[in-house]
């Protein structure tokens, strides 16, 4: 049980962290890089949360579905 537990956490950081690694990566090159891997975060986002409903590992879907969501949310941080 412990050894699934740190499987998830650590999935859960790698993917937060390629989130930001991302966006920070496409906040270099400008508008148009940063808003196509917003969008791409935000369908990633919507395929995890439809994944996550039909499968047993919802929580782990869910954590994913919220990293991808997240990166997404960044997009506004570039307008201002």
């Amino acid at each position: 049980m412990t050894g699934r537990i740190i499987k998830y956490l650590l999935i859960f950081f790698a993917m937060y962290f390629l989130g930001h690694f991302i966006m920070t990566m496409a906040y270099r090159y400008g508008k148009v890089p940063t808003i196509a891997v917003g969008i791409l975060s935000l369908v990633i986002a919507i395929f995890t949360l439809l994944k996550a409903a039909h499968t047993s590992t919802e929580s782990l879907q869910g954590s994913l579905c919220g990293c991808f969501l997240e990166s997404f949310l960044n997009i506004w941080e570039f307008w201002e």
